[in-house]
């Protein structure tokens, strides 16, 4: 399941119904300045080329792209405040073509990569989120802003908190781990999960738990429709208000304010 926009032909509450693609991602003054005045050094350098280097993977299974990536960065040394560094200077390579699926692969193998447990990942002064963010992670992530699509997807452990927004299909096929988005989740959280958890502290649209296996899903707020579609197991806590519940639910527990409403 790739990168593709959300649409907004049905909306969530007002304080998600921003802008463009899931939320207008405007860049925050301060930023900017950091963003304009970040120091050259010889690891910052090394990563630019390492990105430039990555440029012809933009088709394929994300899997092979990952390991092409890892492969070509895997002679770099570098702690996590490099990482951090790098997400701030992306701003200059975002007009590229497939730049945010290129720079959710791109920093993703870059946390995988590093000896680092820690990671601050920027986005606020990007034009366009970042997808696939977290990609088989196992580390700790803040993201400073928002987060597009596929964030955690084939998460293997550790955590994953977003200080904004999340697009598409957080936490797709994770295995292990906790993602907690601070806002609102689009399309999709949890698709095809297999265990962990994935906690939203607004609102979600629909397809929340989507072919679930395992694991569970918080949504604090209120949920969209088609909650549990083709779910095989696991626990989805709508605190909210819910449109429906799909009828292909198979599931094991669906609980609505703490009180079970569907299940076995």
């Amino acid at each position: 399941m790739q990168t593709a926009a959300c649409t907004r032909e049905k909306r969530m509450p007002t304080e998600l119904a921003v802008s463009s693609r899931f939320g207008g991602f405007k860049p925050e003054t301060d930023h900017l300045l950091r963003t304009q005045n970040v120091e050259s050094s010889p690891v910052l350098e090394g990563m630019k080329k390492a990105w430039v280097d990555c440029k012809d993977l933009t088709h394929g299974l994300w899997e092979i792209r990952h390991h092409s990536t890892l492969d070509r960065i895997k002679n770099l040394e570098y702690p996590a405040i490099d990482v951090e560094t790098f997400s701030i200077a992306l701003a200059e390579f975002q007009d590229e073509k497939k730049f945010s699926d290129r720079a959710g692969l791109f920093l993703s193998a870059l946390i995988n990569n590093c000896k680092d447990d820690g990671f601050v990942i920027h986005t606020s002064h990007l034009a366009e989120p970042i997808d696939g963010l977290g990609y088989h992670n196992a580390k700790s992530i803040t993201v400073d802003g928002n987060a597009g699509d596929n964030l955690g997807t084939e998460m293997e452990g550790g955590t994953i908190f977003v200080n904004g927004n999340a697009g598409r299909w957080v936490g797709a096929r994770m295995e292990d781990g906790t993602v907690t988005i601070g806002g609102y989740a689009c399309d999709g959280i949890g698709y095809a999960m297999k265990g962990g958890d994935i906690i939203v502290k607004m609102g979600a649209r629909d397809f929340v738990g989507e072919r679930m296996k395992g694991g569970t899903i918080i949504v604090m707020g209120n949920a969209g429709s088609l909650v549990g579609k083709g779910m095989e197991g696991g626990e989805i806590h709508l605190n909210g208000d819910y449109v429906s519940i799909s009828d292909n639910f198979v599931g094991d527990k669906i609980f609505h304010k703490k009180k079970l409403i569907a299940g076995k």
